[in-house]
């Protein structure tokens, strides 16, 4: 993620991304992702009246391109289908995530400067 931010604002500071990540920590939100009792990354889903919003999914890199990742989304697509509801995220526009929550059938709905905001489901791609 460093590297992501770096691009995308020109510096990392560990002291304010620490703030930034405590500070959004929400235990009925966030989850830690475990295989074989180890802990390999995280993921955040906010639910609202309207949609989902997937906040955060990060894998350490040496559990990611093994469809870890693809599980979990596509159980958060399942859950919105099952609520009739879309799922939104963000994510950086220099962050080849964006890949790979396209080849998940998310669609672009708004962009910015930094971000892509995507959707599954909704008005986009029902």
């Amino acid at each position: 993620m460093q590297a992501y931010v770096e691009l995308t604002w020109g510096c990392w500071d560990d002291n304010h991304q620490r703030a930034l990540i405590y500070d959004s920590i929400d235990p009925s939100t966030h989850q830690i992702i475990q295989l074989d009792g180890q802990d390999i990354g995280c993921l955040a889903i906010e639910r609202h009246p309207t949609h989902l919003q997937l906040t955060k999914l990060y894998l350490l890199p040496q559990f990611q391109r093994q469809g870890i990742g693809t599980f979990l989304v596509q159980q958060l697509i399942a859950e919105a289908k099952q609520r009739q509801l879309p799922l939104r995220l963000r994510v950086l526009a220099v962050n080849p995530a964006y890949q790979f929550y396209r080849r998940q059938g998310f669609v672009v709905h708004e962009q910015t400067t930094e971000r892509f905001l995507m959707e599954y489901g909704g008005n986009t791609n029902a």
